[in-house]
């Protein structure tokens, strides 16, 4: 698979923080993944690799992120027998219903503190 490559345009005449310029723009991703992604060399500005994450950005810039595909899981699932052990300690106990039976509240929500 190919790196994902999203290009912005920063257009704001206030500096800012590229990471929080980042985490507005792309709010599916956190600001850890985009930091690390900076740190990582994969994010340019103006066609300069960013230096760091806290770096202020200004007039009219071009930002351009590269987001690697995700790595594909090493996990095995195991097939294991598992024994639900309820109040009675009797593991195939019936259960029907709810697992924890709370008390009827008689008050009404206006009456509620």
């Amino acid at each position: 698979m190919n790196d994902r490559v999203i290009q912005l345009t920063y257009e704001h005449e206030q500096p800012q923080r590229l990471d929080k310029i980042l985490v507005a723009e792309l709010p599916t991703y956190s600001r850890s993944r985009l930091q690390k992604l900076i740190k990582e060399g994969r994010v340019t500005v103006d066609g300069v690799i960013a230096s760091k994450s806290g770096q202020k950005i200004d007039g009219m810039s071009q930002i351009v992120v590269e987001i690697p595909p995700p790595q594909p899981s090493t996990l095995i699932p195991e097939d294991i027998p598992l024994d639900m052990v309820f109040e009675n300690n009797d593991p195939n106990y019936p259960r029907h219903g709810s697992v924890q039976q709370f008390p009827r509240q008689t008050r009404s929500v206006g009456q509620a503190r």
